[in-house]
């Protein structure tokens, strides 16, 4: 029997990590994974004594040490991609940081520190160091039921389709958390973030907005038909959903007041 991979995706604050709690309250056969597990371990090293999933502590600039900074962060980023020590590679390290030095102290935050390591380093030397160290881990993990709750990059979700060929069924799930304001849908939270990693989920909420707006949901059809792999199953979940369209492999999920006006 294959064993489930569900990639829960949203913009920050949808829902996505309550329900995968939820879950795992409920069963002891579900388990949970993140692609940003590395940059975690990285940043609990950097941050010590602070809990960084905290959201005050997130955003919040912390002073650290340059020198204690370089050494715990760049022997992560070396032990990371396994590379060597060399001046270039510290160079290369450093120049994602210099900005955010002042004598000698570094001020950043924990979300500034995970995104720069992890999107520009990291990724900049292997775009696909996150996934293949996350399908390493699906592969040796003994529960029926997995859940990533940050699938961010395009690439790295149709990477983890490729794991259908290898004894998992893979399903992404969206999750369009919306405000409605005299019939128009918007935007749940307008202070939006467009940093290169939350790409996926801004467009993947821009067209779950128009196609609800417009009661025309071959916008959401068309829209994953381009972007994602088709070995993946699709679920596109407005919040407050009670119908249920399905579009081939895409089952989007509708809220009431659309379905009533779509019919009356």
């Amino acid at each position: 029997m294959k064993k489930e991979i569900t990639i829960l995706t949203g913009r920050i604050g949808s829902g996505k990590d309550f329900e995968c709690e939820e879950n795992l309250k409920e069963s002891d056969k579900y388990f949970r994974l993140k692609f940003a597990t590395p940059m975690k371990i990285a940043a609990n090293e950097i941050f010590t004594g602070i809990d960084i999933e905290d959201r005050e502590n997130k955003n919040k600039l912390f002073e650290i040490d340059v020198n204690y900074f370089i050494k715990i962060g760049y022997n992560s980023f070396i032990n990371l991609l396994k590379l060597e020590k060399t001046n270039e590679n510290y160079e290369y390290f450093m120049s994602f940081f210099k900005e955010y030095v002042k004598d000698d102290i570094i001020n950043i935050s924990p979300r500034i520190y995970q995104q720069v390591f992890g999107n520009y380093v990291a990724r900049g030397v292997d775009d696909e160091i996150f996934i293949k160290a996350l399908k390493d881990e699906a592969k040796d993990v003994v529960q029926n039921h997995i859940y990533i709750t940050d699938g961010r990059y395009v690439n790295e979700v149709n990477n983890v389709a490729s794991l259908s060929k290898e004894n998992f069924n893979v399903t992404v799930k969206y999750i369009l958390k919306y405000k409605l304001e005299n019939g128009v849908y918007k935007t749940f939270n307008e202070n939006i973030d467009y940093h290169e990693s939350e790409e996926m989920n801004n467009n993947l909420e821009r067209v779950g907005l128009e196609a609800l707006n417009k009661n025309d949901f071959s916008i959401i059809e068309n829209h994953i038909k381009q972007t994602f792999d088709k070995n993946i199953n699709f679920v596109y979940m407005a919040k407050e959903w009670v119908e249920k369209i399905s579009l081939d492999y895409i089952e989007v999920r509708i809220p009431k007041i659309v379905y009533e006006s779509e019919n009356s």
